[in-house]
């Protein structure tokens, strides 16, 4: 493979993707060795030999090869076959690969009458709005699916359609590759992978071999989205964010190879909630000439229409109306006059009957001097 793959390191049997530990050197190395190295029982020693994860090699052989998953699937249409759910089911996947630019989807086989069969050889394909079976060759007549079915379950047509690789796989079109931001040839420890979330679809990552009008394709499907690429940052948006979770991404050149597999995340869309903040709040603000000692004071909010407004008490004799009381989801912040040269700044933080954040004295001249406070609201 020419990209980094779930096959693509043949090399792990003498050093491993994450150390110089050349295992050669091991005993237990050498009855493989002996046999060649053989692909599967390399993969099997990183399970540990244990058969219940074997299941695995079918992940390995089918994923990130390069290829579709479709790639070299065969279905027969014949009298016989048509009355089989697996055919349509076989068919309907294959048809949305070819669709997709997954895999090229021909079919060869023959017409047949009384007297005798005449060769044909079938493309699906999309011209225009309309999706149908072409003829290659000859008159180049073109068919629908129901036609060819109806012409199979009357035995007069036998064929085999076989989804096959596009023109853009040989040597001049390397397989793309996609790995995380930075230098791939060096090893650089954890690996941050991207989070998406709502308001946020884009992704800036690593890739290589990415040719123009390449594709995005998410969980193995085609998706809208488009890719830049800049030498090796690749840059892709994604029209519409998929579920919440771990995806795979992929690129696909056109009617080239497909890129290995590149993990995302999609974040739970944030639900913001409003808290409440009307009621009496007793703050306690800490002291840094006396640490072992709270100024406490008071506020008590209140709504007016649809305004916020409050009363900061410090001392039964020292009472001053709030001003600039907002609201930001669970943040409220307020300010008070603590005299003509001074304002005192809150902004807190609400949880339930529970308050707790920084509040700042501002001198018309001069820096402000912050301090921490916590609060608890009457109960009514």
């Amino acid at each position: 493979m020419d990209a980094p793959t779930w096959r693509g390191a043949y090399d792990r049997w003498l050093i491993l993707p994450q150390g110089r530990l050349n295992i050669i050197d091991f005993d237990f190395y050498r009855k493989i060795a002996e046999q060649g190295a053989p692909e599967r029982r390399v993969w099997r020693m990183s399970w540990g030999s244990r058969r219940r994860f074997d299941p695995v090699w079918d992940m390995v052989l089918e994923n990130s090869t390069g290829f579709s998953g479709s790639f070299a699937r065969q279905i027969t249409l014949n009298r016989t076959s048509i009355d089989d759910d697996l055919t349509t089911d076989l068919l309907d996947a294959l048809e949305r690969s070819a669709g997709e630019g997954g895999v090229t989807l021909q079919g060869n086989g023959a017409f047949l009458d009384d007297t005798k069969a005449t060769p044909v050889t079938l493309e699906y394909a999309h011209r225009g709005k309309e999706a149908a079976y072409f003829e290659t060759g000859g008159d180049r007549r073109s068919f629908t699916r129901k036609t060819l079915v109806s012409l199979a379950s009357k035995g007069r047509l036998v064929a085999t359609f076989t989804a096959g690789l596009g023109t853009r796989v040989d040597l001049n079109h390397p397989q793309p590759a996609l790995w995380t931001p930075g230098p791939i040839h060096p090893q650089r420890g954890r690996q941050k992978f991207p989070v998406l979330r709502t308001g946020s679809s884009t992704m800036t990552i690593s890739g290589r071999h990415i040719r123009k009008g390449a594709r995005v394709i998410v969980d193995g499907r085609r998706v809208p989205g488009s890719i830049k690429t800049k030498r090796d940052v690749v840059t892709i948006a994604l029209a519409e964010l998929p579920t919440t979770g771990l995806h795979l991404l992929q690129v696909q050149n056109p009617g080239g190879l497909f890129s290995n597999d590149f993990i995302f995340f999609v974040e739970a869309a944030r639900t913001e909630t409003t808290a409440n903040p009307v009621g009496t709040w007793r703050l306690a603000v800490k002291s840094k000439s006396r640490p072992d000692r709270d100024h406490m004071y008071s506020i008590q909010i209140s709504r007016e229409g649809d305004k916020l407004v409050g009363v900061h008490t410090r001392s039964k004799s020292r009472t001053a109306k709030a001003t600039s009381v907002t609201l930001s989801g669970s943040e409220l912040s307020f300010k008070v006059p603590r005299n003509s040269k001074m304002t005192m700044a809150y902004k807190g933080t609400i949880a339930g009957d529970s308050i707790s954040g920084t509040m700042e004295y501002r001198p018309q001249d001069g820096s402000p001097s912050r301090r921490k406070f916590s609060g608890t609201r009457e109960k009514r």
